[in-house]
């Protein structure tokens, strides 16, 4: 027996989800691996460079499951087979369960994620003298200047990067503001463990938004995707 026009039309939802799905997990590896690449300039020995190398890991499982994920529910969908599609079903459950638990995680360790990411940042100033290229990127990334503020470089009697200038025509590799080349109007004001903070406090502030639209989503493809092994079931397939 054929399908009906509405098996055909969640058929091609299903598969259209689940291509989306393999995207995002393809792209989600491709970030990961190029975060790993760019890691090379941090310290193998530095706590830094272990936290990333966590998150790197971390990421590189999401997006691997993510892949899997989508390959499984394409499969299903393009070939009508009841079983992978009962299998993508299971792991879109799995992963609402994990939705719920990373929202409450977030929710009831937010304030310690927020502490904990001022040590993330001192880190990246640890030893200027030695490390002014890591600090450099970390200052170009989010646009401050030092862990407080420029006064960390002038302390470390070190110049003032460009990185800490509002604008690059500004000659920030002089001893400056000390001997007045510049004045700190030039220069970032705020230090990038506030900025830092700010950042963290604003992403978790809207994670549980984007952990329920992730929820709705996962719980759309779940639903279409039981709907559809049903009418196959039914079709006699």
């Amino acid at each position: 027996m054929g399908l009906d026009c509405c098996c055909k039309f969640l058929k091609c939802i299903v598969f259209l989800i689940n291509i989306l799905i393999t995207f995002v997990g393809v792209a989600v590896l491709a970030l990961a691996a190029l975060a790993i690449i760019n890691s090379n300039s941090l310290d193998p020995t530095k706590d830094d460079y272990t936290m990333l190398f966590k998150i790197c890991v971390t990421v590189i499982v999401m997006g691997s499951l993510l892949t899997i994920v989508g390959f499984i529910g394409c499969c299903g969908a393009a070939f009508e087979n009841q079983c992978l599609l009962g299998t993508f079903v299971c792991l879109m459950i799995t992963a609402l369960a994990l939705d719920v638990a990373a929202a409450i995680i977030v929710d009831s360790r937010a304030t310690e994620i927020i502490s904990e990411s001022e040590g993330v940042v001192k880190s990246f100033f640890t030893d200027l003298a030695a490390n002014v290229e890591r600090a450099d990127l970390f200052q170009l990334g989010f646009r401050c200047c030092g862990v407080e503020s420029y006064k960390d470089w002038t302390k470390a009697k070190l110049s003032i990067p460009l990185s800490c200038c509002k604008s690059e025509d500004n000659n920030c590799n002089s001893a400056a503001p000390i001997i007045g080349f510049l004045t700190p109007s030039d220069l970032f004001k705020e230090g990038c463990v506030s900025v830092f903070k700010t950042k963290i406090s604003t992403i978790l502030e809207n994670s549980t938004t984007v952990l329920a639209i992730v929820g709705i989503i996962e719980a759309f493809a779940m639903i279409t995707s039981l709907g559809l092994c049903c009418h196959i079931r039914k079709a006699g397939y």
